[in-house]
């Protein structure tokens, strides 16, 4: 069975996010001021690959 490129682009950005979590929040925390924002930046950012790698490949 052929993998779907969702299911690979999810599992890239499942590892991503708990490979770097900590550094990413720290970077944006220290642009940002604030850990919800950041958060919030960090989310998005998921959302966004999440719905473009499939299409477009992992970068």
């Amino acid at each position: 069975m052929e993998r779907k490129p969702l299911h690979d682009a999810a599992l890239v950005v499942a590892q991503t996010f708990r490979d770097e979590h900590g550094r990413v929040i720290a970077a944006l925390m220290s642009k940002l001021g604030d850990l919800a924002l950041a958060e919030d930046a960090l989310q998005d950012a998921l959302v966004e690959a999440l719905e473009s790698w499939p299409e477009r490949g992992v970068p």
